[in-house]
């Protein structure tokens, strides 16, 4: 009996482990900071049928490109996705290369991150004093930063990081 060559890959999985699709060096075992390169996070596998592949789905957050809105209705993985991205940069970055406030309106899953060294604060629905206090405390980072960037003559983060100068703005 012969067997015809399986054009497709097989479905990617429901559910699929992090370390499964991840890309790169954890921060404590990579030589180079990860600035050098920006932010990136791998967050899953990229399905292309049409090219008969799959690979890493990885987002840049430097950059121009670098910001990242999620929407969904309810139930539908916006906090598991917020995980898997949190935990991708915890795991790729030092905490001085990233640094992390959340407002969990949903069901409290990011709070699993709190004792993270890279997270400055997460807070959820039910707390609206601490939730004021993060928007505080992300309103004082960029005030800093924007001082700090007019004081030194640093045009963005993609300078600031070419010169070292990523995170907190030290040397």
């Amino acid at each position: 009996e012969t067997r015809v060559h399986q054009v497709w890959l097989d479905p990617l999985p429901a559910r699929q482990a992090l370390s499964s699709v991840f890309e790169g060096e954890t921060w404590w075992r990579r030589s180079e900071p990860a600035t050098s390169t920006g932010i990136r996070a791998c967050v899953g596998l990229l399905d292309r049928p049409s090219e008969q592949r799959q690979d890493p789905f990885v987002l840049d957050l430097g950059g121009i490109g670098g910001h990242l809105a999620v929407v969904g209705a309810p139930q539908t993985g916006k906090s598991t996705f917020l995980r898997t991205l949190l935990a991708a940069l915890c795991i790729t970055h030092t905490p001085d290369e990233v640094r992390i406030y959340g407002i969990d309106l949903g069901g409290g899953l990011l709070r699993a991150f709190e004792g993270a060294p890279h997270v400055g604060g997460i807070c959820g629905k039910s707390d609206p004093e601490r939730v004021r206090a993060t928007v505080r405390q992300v309103r004082a980072v960029i005030a800093e930063r924007e001082a700090a960037f007019r004081e030194l003559g640093i045009d963005s983060m993609a300078d600031a990081r070419a010169r070292g100068r990523a995170g907190g703005l030290g040397p």
